[in-house]
């Protein structure tokens, strides 16, 4: 797989899992179009993008958090790792067997 496709399936599912935050919660979206390429190992590489949400007004962290989580585990060959929430913060990670990594996050910033 090139990079430029590599990136595109990245994305891709970084504006999918966006879409799973309800619009009218959402002020602002940003999605990194470009970014450092991190080298892992002997030729692999990992592209580092980013989505960023800003929310409209008070969420319920945990409950976005859930609908991402509940989502993705029903993808194939996707393990999901839900984090304990600490404060107003909340997160879980998910891992795709063919090597992709994605962490959602809330933080008590508001994105």
């Amino acid at each position: 797989m090139d990079l430029q496709t590599a990136k595109g399936i990245a994305m891709a599912m970084e504006d999918e899992t966006a879409l799973l935050v309800p619009p009218e919660d959402v002020a602002d979206q940003t999605q990194m179009k470009s970014s450092f390429l991190l080298g892992c190992t002997d030729e692999t590489y990992q592209w580092s993008g980013r989505t960023i949400l800003t929310f409209s007004g008070e969420v319920d962290t945990q409950g976005i958090v859930d609908r991402i989580a509940a989502a993705w585990k029903v993808k194939e060959g996707v393990t999901v790792e839900e984090d304990d929430t600490t404060g107003d913060d909340a997160q879980v990670d998910m891992r795709v067997a063919t090597g992709g990594f994605y962490n959602a996050a809330i933080w008590n910033s508001g994105t």
